[in-house]
């Protein structure tokens, strides 16, 4: 065990933590079950997947791929479910005007408290203010005869 610079506690054999679905190079992920279950997650994020759901996919228990999520992703299913889906829907926020109810919809998040928490904590802004943050604004241009 050590102790990070922020006083948390890791493992020293732990896992590489996974930033995003894609974020990790296939051949660190090691099993082949976990990286069909992620893209099986990435290819159905619309739905109202659970962990189970991608299990069966893969033909493990529950708790067989929770465990080899762990091992080799550094998350749980459920994690990475909900990772897909935010990060769908960043990308609609900013190629998109969709109001974020449909965007809720579209990727399959119909709890939009849950949805805005976990949006918020992985972007540190609200929906709404990550969109702005990608609109270009105009810019005021100086005429030749000023």
């Amino acid at each position: 065990m050590i102790i990070d610079e922020d006083d948390s506690i890791a493992r020293r054999d732990a896992p590489p933590q996974v930033d995003g679905i894609g974020s990790m190079p296939n051949e660190r992920l090691g099993d082949p079950r976990v990286l069909e279950a992620l893209a099986y997650i990435d290819a159905n994020y619309h739905l109202d997947l659970t962990p189970e759901d991608a299990a069966r996919q893969v033909q493990l228990s529950a708790s067989r791929l929770h465990a080899l999520f762990r091992l080799h992703a550094g998350t749980t299913p459920h994690r990475a479910i909900i990772k897909s889906k935010i990060e769908k829907a960043s990308e609609l926020f900013r190629a998109t005007d969709l109001p974020p109810k449909q965007v809720l919809a579209r990727v399959g998040m119909p709890d939009e408290s849950h949805f805005y928490r976990k949006f918020k904590k992985e972007f540190n802004l609200t929906p709404t203010k990550y969109r702005e943050s990608f609109r270009v604004r105009p810019t005021t241009q100086m005429r030749a005869d000023e």
